[in-house]
């Protein structure tokens, strides 16, 4: 299962900006945050690895969890459930923090369909 590891709420909106921008986004979308160290507590085998997002930096912060089992993704789903913080970006909202991390330079404008730019 594909994560990316932040270390704050602004790292986890930046994350969810950079993996939603490569697909067309035609409404608001969500992503969750859960702890690193509860996820590992559970067993549960983290490889860092190289993400495929056009923001080089979120790239970094990808990590894989490996060798899950169902009893794993049930257990993830409970942390997320209990830690409460499942977030939704609504499409201007998207739409306008795309814009500032292209003119930031963080993600490559020619990297992003036309239809998210707008």
């Amino acid at each position: 299962m594909s994560v990316f590891s932040v270390n704050s709420d602004a790292e986890g909106i930046r994350a969810a900006i950079a993996i939603a921008c490569k697909d067309v986004q035609e409404q608001a979308f969500g992503y969750a945050l859960f702890d690193v160290e509860a996820t590992q507590a559970l067993g549960i085998q983290i490889v860092a690895s190289g993400g495929d997002t056009p923001d080089p930096e979120v790239n970094v912060w990808h990590r894989e969890l490996r060798e899950l089992t169902f009893a794993h993704l049930s257990e993830v789903a409970k942390l997320i459930k209990q830690q409460d913080r499942v977030e939704d970006i609504p499409l201007p909202a998207f739409k306008d923090r795309l814009r500032l991390a292209i003119e930031a330079g963080q993600i490559e404008r020619g990297q992003v369909p036309r239809k998210n730019l707008g």
